[in-house]
């Protein structure tokens, strides 16, 4: 790990304040910690590489493949794990525990039938985490992925939902999202991650952070949202890559966002989102639509382009908004 720090004492902090350099930017990282920390984070990274944890091989099947015991899963390169029965899920965890998968470069779990789910998975504690390196697929209304109770997605690669969404004249809102949060998590996404869905993310209720460098593109025919935050739930959303949500289903209503926070019933509620971008947010209606909440708070930084093609840029129905 050819990593260099530097420590620099902050007495304002009464802390250290660690700077590392990154290869990706050429810029500097600062992370605040202690000086027991600091000094504890050289001494790991002169310390000598600990062999990798040992992985549950998934084998290639086509019927669902259910988790069971503390030991972490991996899906390696060349093994595709699916269902042939529709609306299942390929891989499923209970809440007696809290899964760790990690899904290959070359590996693929789930299939193109119709409303079948890749993973289905409840956790213990909320510390359930999925890193994929491969590619994540479904077509589920419940979301692609689906995180009951917490957890992280990391995106190297590709999650896509491939359902189509038609207009419904009820308006009745659907999901068919790449990742499904029921109560909370957070997706991570590196320059290389791609989500591809009806909605990018969806956050049914907790507190989700949502930190995107890759590319979030929703196509929902008339209705799609990158990130869609519902019903009081909070959090943060740091874009530093591409968030393009497209909805045209030739009759002109059209309701799409990048970001879009909301309660379904149009009622306040304490809901609390901020949105950091220093990337592209792109939509064809509006982009950054916040409805119904305490406080929202909007940052758009030096290189950060917000662009809307049909309607207003921001729409508002909150009790305290911040753009900056």
């Amino acid at each position: 790990m050819n990593k260099t720090y530097n420590i620099i004492w902050n007495a304002a902090r009464g802390m250290y304040i660690v700077t590392s350099e990154l290869a990706r930017s050429g810029s500097r990282a600062i992370v605040s910690v202690s000086a027991s920390c600091a000094v504890t984070l050289l001494a790991m990274d002169a310390a000598p590489a600990v062999a990798e944890e040992t992985r549950v091989s998934i084998p290639t099947q086509t019927t669902t493949y259910t988790l069971s015991g503390a030991t972490p899963f991996v899906v390696e390169t060349g093994n595709t794990v699916a269902t042939d029965t529709a609306t299942s899920a390929a891989i499923v965890g209970d809440n007696s525990n809290d899964w760790d998968l990690l899904i290959e470069s070359g590996a693929v779990v789930g299939s193109s039938l119709t409303d079948s789910q890749a993973m289905n998975l409840d956790s213990l504690t909320g510390a359930t985490s999925v890193h994929n390196q491969g590619t994540i697929t479904g077509s589920n209304e419940d979301g692609t992925i689906l995180l009951q109770n917490g957890g992280s997605v990391i995106n190297d690669a590709r999650i896509e939902n491939s359902a189509t969404y038609e207009h419904d004249p009820e308006d009745i809102p659907q999901e068919y999202a790449g990742v499904y949060m029921l109560n909370g998590g957070s997706y991570v996404s590196s320059e290389s991650g791609v989500l591809e869905g009806v909605s990018g993310v969806i956050v049914q209720s907790g507190e989700a952070h949502i930190t995107n460098g890759g590319m979030i593109n929703s196509d929902g025919y008339w209705r799609s949202y990158g990130v869609e935050f519902r019903d009081g739930t909070y959090g943060t959303i740091v874009n530093t890559g591409t968030i393009i949500t497209t909805a045209s289903d030739g009759s002109g209503k059209i309701e799409d966002a990048a970001i879009y926070v909301h309660t379904l019933n149009d009622m306040a509620v304490s809901g609390s989102v901020s949105v950091d971008n220093s990337g592209l947010m792109q939509s064809d209606f509006i982009t950054v639509a916040l409805y119904y909440g305490s406080h929202f708070e909007v940052v758009n930084r030096a290189g950060g382009v917000i662009t809307a093609g049909n309607s207003s840029l921001v729409g508002i129905k909150s009790t305290a908004m911040e753009l900056k």
